[in-house]
């Protein structure tokens, strides 16, 4: 299925998935227990597993044309914590930097989603900050005012909004975040997802329905954006939105 038949034409929506690949398999956020933090060839190991991971993942994805990778937020478990046996930017930052230069070079945007416990200040221009709305507290209108007044993006997530739309309708809430990106220079992030029908509101179900995807690029009304599909099944999700793996 191509673009055209889903309703946008190529180039105008970028799409990626989420931490992990299925299909290779392999992935990005193997991660251990706080307990085992002091174990430092286990934590070696699992390190070195989440770069080759990612360098694993990152040429797959460009001969099918999908643009965007999140990485997992435990790439480095517990990178910060002072009980981290060893420096591990001295050990790992060769592999990292290189990991970077081969997403470079494939045209491929990396990016993390932080946990609540990651403090995710940088003072290096090239990471930024992008703030996204919940589907409980944050709706659209109230990140866009944070994020303006910090000078950073926002992210409109297309499932949360469903759950807690602050009186905008969708395409009244691309409308107030999708101009944030501008200062940036970068193409505006969205991200969707579906609902698991078995399970409480807000489960992310394992592909995405149409019904959803096409809402998304009707409100869109053909502007540019890279999506991100939170969906259980990464990039078999993708599938259905015109991705041939």
């Amino acid at each position: 299925m191509t673009g055209d038949l889903l309703g946008y034409k190529p180039g105008m929506i970028r799409l990626g998935y989420p931490t992990q690949n299925l299909t290779i398999p392999t992935g990005t956020n193997r991660t251990l227990h706080l307990a085992n933090l002091r174990d430092k060839s286990k934590v070696r190991k699992l390190v070195r597993e989440n770069i080759a991971g990612l360098t694993t993942i990152l040429p797959w994805n460009a001969t099918r044309g999908i643009w965007l990778f999140r990485m997992g937020q435990a790439m480095i478990p517990f990178a910060s914590h002072p009980d981290f046996p060893y420096d591990w930017d001295k050990e790992h930052g060769a592999e990292l930097r290189q990991a970077g230069k081969l997403a470079r070079e494939l045209g491929i945007r990396l990016s993390m989603h932080l946990g609540q416990y990651i403090q995710p200040g940088s003072l290096k221009p090239d990471r930024y900050l992008a703030l996204e709305n919940d589907e409980r507290v944050w709706a659209v209108p109230e990140i866009v005012e944070t994020a303006d007044s910090l000078g950073i993006p926002a992210i409109t997530d297309a499932f949360h909004h469903g759950l807690n739309p602050g009186g905008l309708t969708l395409e009244e809430a691309l409308d107030l975040s999708l101009p944030t990106w501008e200062a940036r220079g970068d193409r505006p992030k969205l991200h969707l997802s579906s609902q698991d029908p078995e399970k409480q509101p807000g489960a992310h179900a394992y592909s995405v329905d149409l019904v959803d995807w096409r809402a998304l690029v009707d409100a869109l009304h053909g502007r540019e954006a890279d999506i991100m599909v939170e969906a259980k099944g990464k990039e078999h999700a993708l599938v259905s939105l015109g991705i041939k793996l």
